[in-house]
Formats: C-alpha cells, structure tokens, sequence
C-alpha cells in the first residue's frame, strides 16, 4: 500500500529526536524510486498521520512545528492553549533568544492574564 511505504520513508528520515530531517521534496523523490505517479500532497497527508501519533511532536520539521502539534492535543477552547499557540505562531524567535520583554511589549493581553495568575 502507497502509504505504508511513503510513512517507512518518513520514519526512516526521522532523526534521533523525532525530527523529520529531510525536506518533503527529498522524501518524495526517495518515494518515486519504490512507487509511480506519487505527488506531494501524499507525502504530506502522510506526514500529517504521522504527526497526530505519539509522542506529540514526532515528525515536526522545526522545534516551533513541534511545539504547534503538541498543543494541538489540547482542547482547543481552552483560552490559555489559544494564547500559547499565538505566542508561539508569531513569536517564537523571541522565546528562543529569551527576550521576554518583547513578546510581552507586542503582547500585552498575555501580560494580563499573567498578573491575573499570580494574584
């Protein structure tokens, strides 16, 4: 079956930490030499079935990615998961440099919602 052998492709690209390694384009042309008439968005359904499995995060191509599919795994009402998810979607170079005061300059409704936490 197509997907058996595209998601053996997959895994065997998987790094030591889950991480898919290799570029989606890589993954198909080493697809296309085991099966005919495969397109990209196969490799992708594939990838996305593979990425709902545990651990939540396997298969991400980015730490950011990773993080998005953990969360995904929250409900998704819960107004705190919908604040880390933007936080993460529009700045994760800041938590990766630990610049706290700019994701909290640029997001002061979290700012707010921490105080109220800790009162």
């Amino acid at each position: 079956d197509n997907d058996r052998v595209i998601a053996e492709i997959i895994v065997d690209s998987l790094n030591d930490d889950g991480f898919l390694e290799n570029s989606l384009d890589d993954v198909l042309e080493t697809v296309k030499e085991s099966l005919e008439d495969i397109f990209l968005e196969e490799v992708e359904a594939v990838l996305k079935i593979i990425q709902s499995l545990e651990p939540a995060g396997v298969g991400a191509r980015s730490a950011k990615e990773s993080l998005l599919i953990q969360l995904c795994q929250f409900d998704q009402k819960i107004p705190e998961v919908k604040k880390a998810k933007e936080v993460i979607e529009n700045y994760f170079d800041y938590l990766v440099n630990h610049d706290y005061k700019k994701i909290l300059k640029n997001y002061p409704s979290l700012f707010a919602a921490l105080l109220l936490k800790l009162i």
